[in-house]
């Protein structure tokens, strides 16, 4: 597990390093005097670097993280972290050291993270199961609805869902009476893009947006499934690749959050606006009445059609047009 036979030590409190024997308070360190490391700290707060300068002071730099290091006489001393890389040569015994030990402690806290991930496995493959059964309940509510719509206005949903074009416009004609100098009368037709409103999270009619989200629930649970059959000799970069995919679990909470509130985004619409995407009288009509009942307003096709006709009256008053078109 460790490389050149370091001891990756952590000391987590200035009390520890002062206890060791042979610790000197202010103890110069030169790349002679050097032995081997003990081990590493990192505080909150800073602590001043024992390395000697060549006019024989000391750095006295103030580091959070460096080393613990005993010296040739046995005795110990503190060397800051950017103090060991900037003063002391590649090739020197003390650089090579503080290489190795920083490697080492990688691989090491790369492991543990990947066995504390483990560890938790059974709590995570419990989460995943619940946010499998969110997922498909939120797709069963969408494709439910989705399937009730005539093929032509489906296929405008998938679209727009690719294309994000929420905006709902349709095209108002309005006929205006006028009169020329020779007493000829004349009705022109001016037409002006109108917007209804917008149908917001269409994302959710995407071909691809729930298998896309199940996808990382399964490639989360399969890497937890490979962690159980790992090797010791496993290399560092495949073990660090499969730690990733199982930390995904801390954010599959907001991937069902987030799928729930763009299914409840969509359903909180003006569902009435599915009415005017499509040109067709026929799909107009069977759209208002899968709009109505999801509205609660359970009604046959001529109850539905005379629906539509009233809500293409109401546009056409309130906007003083003679004519809606659809494109």
């Amino acid at each position: 597990m460790t490389e050149s036979n370091f001891e990756i030590k952590q000391f987590h409190t200035f009390e520890e390093i002062l206890t060791l024997k042979g610790f000197v308070n202010k103890q110069p360190i030169t790349k002679e005097k050097y032995k081997k490391i003990l081990g590493h700290y990192d505080f909150d707060f800073d602590v001043k670097c024992c390395l000697e300068k060549p006019n024989s002071r000391l750095c006295n730099h103030d580091h959070k993280f460096g080393f613990v290091v005993r010296l040739q006489d046995n005795s110990v001393s503190i060397l800051g972290n950017v103090c060991a890389k900037n003063h002391f040569d590649a090739d020197t015994n003390i650089r090579k050291d503080l290489s190795a030990y920083s490697r080492e402690k990688r691989r090491q806290d790369k492991f543990q993270r990947f066995y504390n991930l483990l560890a938790a496995k059974d709590i995570a493959l419990e989460k995943l199961k619940v946010c499998q059964n969110s997922l498909e309940e939120q797709e069963s509510i969408v494709s439910g609805f989705y399937s009730e719509l005539e093929p032509q206005l489906q296929n405008i949903l998938t679209n727009r869902s690719r294309d994000r074009n929420i905006a709902v416009y349709v095209t108002l004609i309005k006929h205006v009476k006028g009169e020329e100098e020779s007493g000829y009368e004349y009705v022109e037709k001016r037409s002006s893009p109108t917007r209804l409103g917008s149908l917001n999270s269409l994302r959710v009619f995407g071909s691809h947006y729930f298998s896309t989200a199940k996808h990382q629930l399964k490639k989360i649970r399969r890497a937890f499934e490979r962690a159980n059959n790992i090797q010791q000799d496993i290399k560092t970069s495949e073990l660090e690749k499969l730690s990733v995919e199982m930390a995904a679990i801390g954010n599959v909470d907001k991937l069902v959050d987030d799928t729930q509130i763009d299914v409840s985004s969509f359903f909180s619409n003006d569902l009435t606006l599915l009415c005017y995407l499509h040109p067709s009288s026929n799909v107009r009509f069977k759209t208002a009445r899968v709009v109505l009942n999801r509205l609660g307003k359970e009604c046959g096709k001529s109850k539905a059609k005379q629906w539509l006709i009233d809500k293409d009256s109401q546009i056409k008053h309130s906007n003083n047009a003679d004519k809606i078109i659809i494109k």
